[in-house]
């Protein structure tokens, strides 16, 4: 069964402050979708690919109550949107079943992408990947994964500049359980099959993820490699507590060996934490977080944006906002003008214009839950997540930010 992870009433205590006017941009629904009315729909990824498509990945319910991995194209700039996979196991059973989790992506070839978990009989989740090479009109399951115990949860993909793919999540061991971090490649072949296999897996206790699917926790680098945002566990000093340490790990050859690119807190004896990284058309990296700081016996809590313009060798802190009540950033995207965005999952979104400007705020959040952004070909913004209506229903949407 699926498990949703949103805090309501911080959200609607969040919405109540940031609905004051003064903002530039506004997000407005432009897919309101459910699979069947008054039944759970909602939206994980976005993808576009070299032609101008846009895509949505997600999952939803059916009158069964089956889940469905849906992934839905828009070739009108978000105007209109038709459902171009609808994938179901007929092994799981009522309330189980695959959904895309993960997110969705395509290549420099227009190949497409999708990850998420079947939730099996038995309460096993399985982490597979599927494949379009038409623009959505036909799909193949490409890779299927575990570790042997009960969960493999995919979180994010990318491909880099060969057209390889790379998906991060988490999944356990069998007895004795062990939770890990792990990344798998996908290597397409001249024979149109796939080479899959596991080129990370570190422990959680070592280097964690975001507990929830993000679309910029991963990304690949023109040149520099494959970046990963996440934290680990650090000591807080002579008490000999532990607080977080905000991480961005790197492979610069393929996966075959793994870095720490980036070690960050803003307050050594207070937790931070990196979730999302992303790069902009000069190849300049961004992660963005929270950090935390004690100063004067009060607890501050900061959202930060950081810069690496050398492919992730030293980085500098580039945004350090005071949002109230506090918000996480979590997603980044450029769009077709160079201008960069970075929002919280509730929609405050930042803007950076052309990337050599300051950073300000241009719209105030949503009731929705957002889990992915991207810019188009054209230069529209677009994000992708669910929002409750007045049945406590989620609804599958994609928004647009208009000035």
């Amino acid at each position: 069964m699926k498990h949703f992870s949103l805090l309501r009433l911080f959200t609607i205590a969040a919405i109540s402050f940031l609905s004051q006017t003064g903002f530039s941009a506004s997000w407005q629904v432009v897919d309101n979708y459910q699979y069947v009315l008054g039944k759970q729909a909602y939206a994980v990824g976005l993808a576009k690919d070299p032609a101008g498509n846009l895509f949505a990945a997600g999952n939803a319910v059916d009158g069964g109550g089956s889940w469905h991995a849906l992934a839905m194209r828009s070739s009108d700039q978000g105007g209109t949107w038709s459902v171009v996979d609808d994938y179901i196991n007929p092994a799981a059973s009522t309330n189980q079943g695959p959904g895309y989790d993960g997110g969705i992506t395509s290549d420099a070839a227009g190949n497409l992408y999708a990850t998420g978990l079947d939730a099996l009989p038995g309460l096993i989740d399985n982490w597979f990947v599927r494949r379009s090479l038409d623009a959505g009109l036909t799909w193949t399951t490409v890779d299927s994964f575990t570790l042997g115990g009960a969960q493999a949860i995919p979180k994010a993909l990318a491909t880099d500049a060969a057209g390889n793919v790379y998906v991060v999540g988490t999944a356990n061991s069998a007895a004795p359980v062990t939770n890990y971090t792990v990344v798998r490649k996908g290597i397409p072949l001249g024979d149109g099959t796939m080479s899959w296999s596991t080129v990370d897996k570190i422990p959680v206790s070592s280097f964690s993820i975001g507990s929830s699917a993000n679309s910029s926790m991963l990304v690949c680098h023109p040149s520099a490699g494959v970046f990963i945002a996440g934290s680990t566990l650090v000591s807080a000093g002579k008490n000999g507590g532990q607080v977080s340490q905000w991480v961005i790990r790197r492979s610069a050859n393929g996966g075959l060996t793994w870095t720490t690119a980036d070690a960050y807190q803003l307050d050594p004896t207070q937790g931070a934490v990196a979730h999302g990284v992303g790069v902009d058309s000069f190849g300049n990296l961004y992660s963005m977080g929270s950090a935390n700081q004690h100063l004067k016996g009060k607890d501050i809590f900061h959202w930060i944006v950081r810069k690496s313009n050398n492919g992730g060798g030293s980085w500098t802190t580039v945004d350090d906002f005071l949002p109230s009540p506090f918000l996480t950033p979590s997603n980044f995207a450029a769009d077709a003008s160079g201008n960069l965005f970075v929002t919280s999952s509730i929609g405050l979104t930042r803007k950076n214009t052309g990337g050599t400007s300051a950073w300000v705020t241009v719209a105030n959040g949503t009731t929705g839950n957002m889990k992915a952004l991207l810019g188009d070909n054209l230069g529209n913004l677009f994000s992708a997540g669910q929002q409750y209506d007045a049945a406590n229903v989620y609804h599958w949407q994609v928004r647009k930010l208009v000035p």
